[in-house]
């Protein structure tokens, strides 16, 4: 990776003692490895040679610390293919094991030559190549390569190749490469996983790369285990492969290969099998990743090319916001898309992740159209919005973890999947914050800078080979601003194709940059090719570049001058008749790619998802403490009032004596009867109960919203998430209503069994639950939620069937069937109907509940069913809503 000049690392080798290699690591001049970096101390780490892949890295009593997998340490063995963060900068070992290399020597010259090692392996498309690359722009046999240490030596296979190294072609003599060069075979860039493919190849000694030391014998009886986990025959580190993914068993020369259950399949030849008979000719691909299993190499070209072809959206107002757009992004580019204000940058990005389709033209990746296919693709492609989206009241590390729990096979241990956040926590430059709240608007936080890395951090769960970003430098100082577009640089590095709309960004964040795509207004591309694109745009519009201007701000003053006379049509016109749109369009969509069978993703388990939101959803209210506990004292203070009013009203019915005057005048009764206060107080409960249910819901999906939204993206199970939900509250309800229940029975004096009123008041607040969730999925924001829960509260007080009784709500006819809409007037009926039937069996005094209310059921049978209707039809209702909102 290319870095920039005021802290790219002056590198010296270091002496040896006692036949042990070690360097040191800072930011002073007199160490081994010099990084000018803010965090980084003037001797911060010592880095000492074990065994072959393997360092052992002390901690130099720097300021702001060493990390190591997530956590702070003062000494520890890591693997060359691991990471490490000095105080805020993420540094992998790669970086550092060249200059470790006991065969440093061997890179030197010696009479002015090169000394060569003996093996040489060969590059090209052919399958008897030592490493294949299915690219049509790749030769059957394209290049041999060899190592002297550090450095690889190349040469064409034909004088005829095509082989670029830094934009020169090279010829049929050996030529010197190192990883930190731009090599491309025809206009297919070789990417940095690539060049660990060939360290691997042609170090006969494997130096600093693990050994293959296990394939598949065809003609050997055995059964083998294929997995993430280590101690399986064939170990995949991949996040896309279970932990006991496979097995193969062989018998008297024939292979099978059985799935275990695992939760992104076993596919051969394109199709998913749970048993299948496998031969050396057959294509297998364990969770997405394909491997040759009598040879057990994973494809190194397994990555994705995406083609825009001639792409236009057209609004029903007829306004054409793009002009036949045509692209194709290869692997490993790391692409800006630029443009003046309503140049459609924005639509062209929601066209590329298949979020919009266009009104004509197609989006092709590895020969299949993306939105003809898009749940194929699930998993390939990660977009992170320019807004950064995710809970704001978890830490670091939590965010993550959860995240990874949802995205990941639901078998990877537990210990494995803190081990895969830890290592992301280190690769991001985010260890040391791992356990500070995200924080926001209200709780102060991790930076914006820092936000931003855990953004994208989500979207690497994965894996993606393909990551778009809006604006990710919207809002971030310079420095920040850099962080980020150096960690994308690395990425782009390893292979993944980095595509990010971005507003004139500082020179030496679009130095890193490798293309650039530039719209002008209306929609029409002006651009695409090398980010250094000065000399281009010099030569179309006969003006050149100040050397203090930044390049970005070169080009886009240029397109919206006045002065220079060009429309959008001229800059069209004039890109499409260049060199550079033969090059990198016409000549990269000419080479069609064959077609990919692509692993659609598998849906996560159900119970796994749910449970992780649960647990999630939960961890978030334990962190608002204060809140919880408000909850929990509403449900005794309303309890404690009603007692205070109505103590002992129950045992005064239950003690009632018929008066001579109550005989003459059964008004009297009826009356005395009715201002009893067991009818108030089951009324106010079921009322209580019904909005304890609601307002706790009310705002919990609207603010979640765009949460939902991305993770629904990518794969997250709609009942799992609305369960989560449901059962929290559940639990929430079950403690408020308990509350009450209790202190109101013993102090009231109600008769009828309390658990089972207790039942009766969850029910009703379960019903609540579901309103207010309904209620929270229709509204548009938080304020909008909490509004409309007392005009849901409110007409439910008044024909509840006790403000006016329903007796006489039926007299008048259509407003008693207005009652019947209400779940309260039906909790009601459930509570004194229990109640009565205990009451009446102990005074035969005491008039019907028909009399008294005017409710006619003598069970709790008819309204409890009814109830019930209503919980489940808003359940039913709110996950339509939620799914309409996911197909917006």
């Amino acid at each position: 990776m290319m870095s920039n000049a005021h802290d790219a690392p002056t590198v010296r080798i270091a002496p040896q003692k006692n036949d042990k290699i070690f360097i040191v690591v800072g930011s002073a001049p007199s160490c081994d490895i010099q990084i000018k970096y803010p965090s980084i101390s003037p001797q911060h780490i010592k880095v000492t040679l074990i065994k072959k892949g393997l360092f052992h890295v002390t901690d130099l009593d720097s300021a702001m610390g060493t990390f190591y997998k997530g956590k702070k340490i003062s000494q520890s063995a890591v693997s060359i293919h691991e990471s490490i963060q000095l105080g805020h900068k993420a540094m992998p070992m790669l970086q550092i094991a060249p200059y470790l290399s006991t065969k440093k020597k061997s890179a030197q010259k010696k009479s002015g030559t090169l000394l060569l090692s003996n093996k040489t392996i060969t590059v090209g498309r052919a399958l008897e190549c030592d490493i294949t690359i299915n690219d049509p722009n790749v030769s059957a046999r394209h290049i041999e390569v060899r190592t002297t240490g550090d450095v690889f030596i190349i040469r064409n296979c034909k004088p005829e190749n095509k082989t670029y190294l830094n934009g020169q072609r090279i010829g049929s003599g050996w030529t010197p490469v190192t990883h930190k060069d731009n090599l491309h075979f025809g206009v297919l860039p070789i990417s940095q996983r690539i060049y660990i493919e060939w360290h691997k190849r042609l170090d006969a000694e494997q130096d600093f790369f693990e050994e293959l030391n296990f394939f598949i014998d065809p003609n050997v009886n055995g059964t083998f285990y294929i997995g993430r986990d280590p101690s399986t025959n064939i170990s995949i580190k991949s996040n896309r492969v279970s932990w006991k993914h496979a097995k193969v068993v062989v018998v008297d020369g024939e292979t099978t290969l059985y799935d275990l259950s695992s939760s992104n399949g076993c596919f051969v030849n394109g199709k998913r099998i749970r048993k299948s008979r496998v031969t050396a000719n057959d294509q297998v691909s364990i969770g997405g990743v394909q491997i040759n299993l009598f040879n057990i190499q994973q494809d190194i070209n397994d990555q994705i090319r995406l083609d825009a072809k001639n792409i236009t959206r057209t609004l029903s107002s007829g306004k054409i916001l793009l002009h036949g757009i045509s692209l194709s992004i290869y692997p490993g580019e790391m692409v800006a898309l630029m443009g003046p204000s309503g140049a459609g940058k924005t639509t062209l990005l929601e066209i590329l992740t298949g979020q919009k389709s266009p009104s004509s033209g197609n989006i092709v990746i590895n020969g299949q159209d993306l939105h003809k296919n898009w749940g194929l693709f699930r998993d390939r492609i990660g977009y992170v919005p320019q807004e950064d989206i995710m809970h704001r009241d978890l830490s670091v590390y939590e965010v993550l973890y959860y995240a990874a729990k949802l995205k990941l096979p639901s078998d990877l241990p537990k210990k494995e999947l803190e081990t895969i956040v830890e290592d992301l926590l280190t690769k991001m430059g985010l260890a040391h914050i791992r356990n500070n709240i995200i924080g926001g608007e209200k709780v102060r936080g991790i930076s914006g800078g820092q936000r931003k890395k855990v953004n994208i951090a989500l979207e690497l769960l994965t894996e993606p080979d393909l990551l778009f970003l809006d604006e990710p430098t919207s809002g971030l100082d310079s420095s920040s601003t850099l962080d980020v577009m150096k960690v994308l640089k690395e990425l782009s590095d390893d292979g993944t194709t980095i595509i990010m709309t971005i507003h004139q960004p500082r020179i030496e964040a679009y130095n890193l940059l490798s293309h650039l795509i530039l719209l002008t207004k209306g929609g029409r591309l002006a651009y695409f090719g090398p980010a250094n694109a000065t000399s281009y745009f010099e030569y179309v519009s006969q003006q050149r570049k100040d050397p203090q201007v930044n390049p970005s701000d070169f080009i886009l003053d240029l397109l919206e001058s006045v002065a220079i006379q060009k429309t959008p049509e001229d800059w069209q016109d004039a890109y499409r008749n260049s060199n550079l749109h033969q090059l990198y369009i016409q000549q990269r969509l000419h080479q069609e790619i064959a077609e990919t069978d692509f692993i659609p993703p598998i849906k996560r388990s159900l119970s796994s998802q749910l449970l992780t939101l649960f647990f999630r959803y939960t961890k978030r209210k334990r962190n608002d403490l204060g809140s919880l506990l408000i909850q929990l004292i509403q449900a005794p203070i309303i309890a404690v009032s009603l007692a205070i009013l109505f103590h002992n009203e129950a045992l005064k019915l239950i003690d009632l004596e018929l008066k001579p005057a109550m005989e003459a005048f059964p008004m009297l009764l009826k009356n005395y009867q009715l201002n009893n206060g067991i009818h108030a107080t089951l009324f106010l409960s079921a009322a209580a109960s019904f909005w304890f249910g609601c307002s706790n819901v009310a705002r919990e999906l609207v603010s979640e919203r765009p949460i939902f939204l991305r993770e629904r993206r990518t794969g997250m199970r709609l009942f799992s998430y609305l369960t989560s939900v449901y059962l929290y509250q559940f639990l929430l309800a079950s403690l408020q209503t308990f509350f009450m229940a209790t202190i109101i029975w013993f102090s009231i004096g109600l008769s009828s069994n309390l658990f089972l009123g207790w039942g009766l008041l969850l029910i009703t607040a379960l019903t609540g639950i579901s309103l207010g969730l309904l209620v929270s999925a229709f509204s548009k924001t938080e304020v909008m939620a909490i509004s409309l829960i007392p005009l849901l509260l409110f007409p439910q007080l008044l024909f509840g069937g006790y403000v006016k009784l329903y007796g006489a709500l039926g007299a008048s006819g259509w407003k008693q069937y207005i009652a019947d809409l209400m779940p309260i007037r039906w909790s009601f009926e459930t509570l004194v109907v229990s109640e009565y039937h205990t009451l009446q069996s102990q005074n035969e005094h005491i008039l019907s509940l028909r009399q008294i209310i005017g409710f006619s059921s003598t069970n709790i049978g008819t309204p409890l069913l009814i109830l019930g209707i209503f919980l489940v039809g808003t359940f039913v209702l709110c996950m339509l809503r939620l799914y309409r909102y996911q197909s917006k």
